[in-house]
């Protein structure tokens, strides 16, 4: 994407596909959300099994179902007929957390 990491020399965020003009901000902040939950994790002496990303635009109907049915090696969000990877939910196990919030970025 012309707009990730950061905007490419010459290009304006006008020349992004209009879907990735908001993808920049969005997944940046996934990365800082991995951060903190290090830090909490650190901080507290705890640690996570799973990571739930959820727009906050989105309204549950109906709960994801017992947790331990989903397996620790797999990340779980839904197919997205237009993009890599869907902004709308994912399910992740903690240690594939930075992985996923880094998907887009170059190094």
């Amino acid at each position: 994407p012309c707009c990730w990491p950061e905007l490419r020399p010459g290009l304006a965020y006008s020349d992004c596909f209009l879907d990735n003009l908001a993808g920049p901000v969005q997944w940046r902040a996934k990365e800082q959300c991995v951060q903190d939950i290090s830090q909490y994790e650190l901080s507290y002496n705890v640690s996570f099994d799973w990571v739930v990303w959820t727009r906050p635009d989105l309204r549950w109907e109906f709960p994801i179902g017992d947790i331990r049915g989903f397996r620790s090696s797999h990340i779980y969000a839904p197919l997205s007929a237009n993009t890599d990877l869907s902004d709308l939910v994912a399910l992740v196990p903690r240690r594939m957390a930075a992985t996923y919030a880094g998907a887009f970025r170059d190094t």
